[in-house]
Parts: structure tokens; C-alpha cells; sequence
């Protein structure tokens, strides 16, 4: 599992959040017109800024096709958080289903060609990240120097705004 760069965040934040969601499992994501988000695997490609997911007709993700929408997402090390909002896209494309199918998909579906499989692209648009130190020594010292002085804040991580 990667650690987050809090250089690589200052270098290129839009390369960073796609090598943190190579390794998520899951992410939320959901119509930004609605009260709530659903845990979505997201599926990535090294050539696109777009992000795939894989769902059945009946969810609202499926039915929100088109909205605007917002993800959500923590690394597994949870040192790299990431608000994304975009707009979601109900795709075709029988290569992307090729591309990316695997034993988990063939676990939720009737085969490649199931009729009750969707499959959303997510546009980003921008997005908020943070990368955080994992380094248990910086850590401790910049709360200890922090703690000796009235002014110092912790500087244990950093934020970008991303554009798409």
C-alpha cells in the first residue's frame, strides 16, 4: 500500500489522487442532489481522467445518470482523503466491461453481458485532497513543538484544489 507524498501532492495532486484510488477498495458516491452517498469499487484507467463503477439498474446510482455527483474517498493507510465533484455518465462501451471484468464482478453478475449491469463513468470536475504524514516521529515532534508554543500549529500534512 502506498504512503501518501506530501511532495508528490505539491508536484501533481490529480496524479496523486489517481495512484491513491488505484488501491480503494471502495469510495462513496452519489447524486449531489440527494441526502446520501453509497459504497461504490471504483475502477480506474491509466489513459483517462475518468473513474468507472459497475452497478445494477434498480440502484439510485444508475438512476442518477447524468446528475451531478460527489465522491468521497480515504486511502487504506488513511493518510490521503479526497472530495471529488463531478457528474456521473451512464456508458456503453462493451470494451470497458471487457477491460475490467474480474471474478468479483462475475460474483454480483449474470456474465459481460448481463442486462442488469450499468456502468457509470464519473467525470471529476474538481476536488478537494488532503495527504497527511504516516511518519509516527514527525508526527509526535510537530505536536510537541506545537504544544510548546502558543502560535505553532502542527504541520503534519497539507491541501490541494484540483482541477479536471
Amino acid at each position: 500500500m502506498p504512503v501518501s507524498s506530501l511532495s508528490k501532492m505539491s508536484e501533481n495532486p490529480k496524479a496523486q489522487m489517481f495512484d491513491e484510488l488505484k488501491d480503494a477498495r471502495t469510495v462513496m458516491l452519489g447524486d449531489a442532489s440527494r441526502d446520501s452517498l453509497l459504497p461504490m469499487t471504483p475502477y480506474i484507467r491509466d489513459h483517462d481522467d475518468s473513474i468507472y463503477f459497475f452497478t445494477r439498474a434498480e440502484t439510485t446510482i444508475a438512476q442518477s445518470a447524468g446528475a451531478e455527483s460527489r465522491m468521497v474517498f480515504v486511502s487504506k493507510g488513511q493518510d490521503y482523503h479526497a472530495y471529488v465533484r463531478g457528474r456521473m455518465e451512464r456508458v456503453f462501451d462493451k470494451s470497458i466491461r471487457d477491460e475490467f471484468w474480474s471474478p468479483t464482478l462475475a460474483a454480483w453478475y449474470e456474465g459481460k453481458d448481463d442486462p442488469a449491469m450499468v456502468v457509470i463513468q464519473f467525470h471529476p470536475d474538481t476536488a478537494d485532497v488532503w495527504a497527511s504524514t504516516d511518519n509516527p516521529l514527525r508526527f509526535g515532534f510537530e505536536i510537541a513543538k506545537a504544544n510548546m508554543s502558543k502560535h505553532d500549529m502542527p504541520d503534519v500534512g497539507g491541501h490541494a484544489e484540483v482541477r479536471f
